[in-house]
């Protein structure tokens, strides 16, 4: 089994744990999940090709979870050449530590950092009323050379387990479970798995 297959497997069932915790939380956010599966999905029992570019809200929905929920919290970049940093002279072969979850939740690049939004995602141009004053503050797959080349694929993954999901089964979370972390780690990952209770559509 690749690394890669392994690596994506882990943040993706995170990201799709997170966004199920976040719907249950928000019924509104939920019933126009819903409502976007079974307007697109329409009676078939697959997600096409053609489908996952109108799972438009599915996207939104997706981003926001990544935003407060990013599924690597930090990383570590190496200067390859001098440079500077807010003021400071950053020599050659420097670790860089980058926080991912503290950037996505700073208020000086969020309005109301912790509220669980996906319509900011509609625009995302700057002094939006919603959204981020810059795209460089939302990274949950990194930028650049090193940019997570399982993007793509994680995204396709969510929209389509969680259209599918959402259109096959009423759920309900377990009252008293704990929303926060397991302890520090790689990635992050729910503390009590979000545990809910299903019943069919």
């Amino acid at each position: 089994m690749s690394p890669m297959y392994l690596t994506g497997q882990e943040t993706t069932s995170s990201t799709l744990s997170f966004m199920l915790a976040e719907a249950g939380k928000h019924p509104e956010v939920e019933n126009r999940l819903v409502q976007e599966a079974e307007d697109i999905l329409g009676s078939h029992q697959y997600v096409s090709y053609e489908d996952l570019s109108n799972l438009n809200y599915m996207g939104l929905a997706m981003k926001e979870t990544l935003r407060l929920h990013p599924s690597v919290p930090a990383f570590t970049r190496v200067m390859e050449k001098d440079g500077e940093l807010g003021g400071h002279r950053i020599p050659a072969g420097t670790l860089i530590n980058v926080g991912v979850y503290a950037l996505h939740h700073s208020p000086k690049y969020w309005k109301n950092p912790e509220n669980f939004d996906p319509e900011r995602f509609l625009s995302q141009k700057d002094d939006n009323d919603t959204g981020c004053a810059t795209h460089h503050a939302y990274i949950p797959f990194s930028l650049g050379p090193r940019h997570c080349i399982g993007q793509m694929f994680a995204e396709f993954e969510v929209k389509v387990l969680m259209s599918r999901f959402l259109k096959s089964f009423k759920f309900q979370l377990v009252h008293g479970q704990d929303y926060g972390y397991e302890d520090p780690k790689a990635t992050l990952a729910p503390k009590d798995r979000i545990r809910c209770t299903l019943t069919l559509r």
